[in-house]
């Protein structure tokens, strides 16, 4: 805030307020109710400075295959990691499986306030993820949509085979949806 001055500082303060007021029923129930606000902040800072549509947050589809007869212990390793995500990441917006119909493979949607707040998730959840792999899952690619940080690029180059991450940068968008109260 100091960078913004002292006026710009006292209107992030006024605007977090106004909205841990208005959304109090959430905030109160969440396990970490100062990150979620500080997330919220950082997206609608984002929001404002972003031409045209919006990109408020760094977003990521993994997909991989099942490996055969390893459906059960895939699903557990699945739970392990999502519950290490649950409880150690504070900059995760979205961290969704998906199983296809017939369980063979499974895509993760993932967003995070930014590319370090992917980063801090893979910290958390590395040793997890890599028994995931070693055992139940391969055939890994990742398709990336937001501006990568210098570290999340050599962190894919040293940790992915080459050519299974794919990278989008934002062209342009409709924003967010209007929020209808009744």
């Amino acid at each position: 805030m100091a960078a913004y001055g002292p006026e710009r500082g006292r209107e992030a303060a006024a605007e977090g307020l106004a909205f841990a007021w208005e959304h109090w029923g959430e905030l109160r129930t969440t396990n970490n109710p100062i990150g979620y606000l500080c997330v919220e902040m950082v997206r609608r800072s984002k929001d404002r400075r972003m031409k045209g549509g919006t990109m408020s947050k760094f977003e990521v589809s993994a997909r991989m295959k099942v490996r055969r007869g390893q459906v059960e212990g895939f699903k557990d390793q699945a739970a392990e990691v999502i519950r290490l995500t649950r409880e150690k990441d504070t900059r995760t917006l979205r961290y969704d499986w998906f199983l296809s119909d017939d369980e063979t493979e499974c895509e993760i949607r993932e967003a995070y306030v930014d590319a370090d707040g992917f980063l801090e998730h893979r910290a958390n959840v590395d040793e997890a993820l890599n028994k995931l792999f070693t055992e139940f899952a391969d055939a890994h690619n990742v398709t990336v949509y937001g501006e990568p940080s210098k570290k999340l690029v050599d962190f894919a180059a040293a940790q992915m085979p080459p050519g299974s991450v794919r990278w989008y940068q934002f062209l342009d968008g409709i924003g967010a949806a209007p929020t209808v109260t009744p």
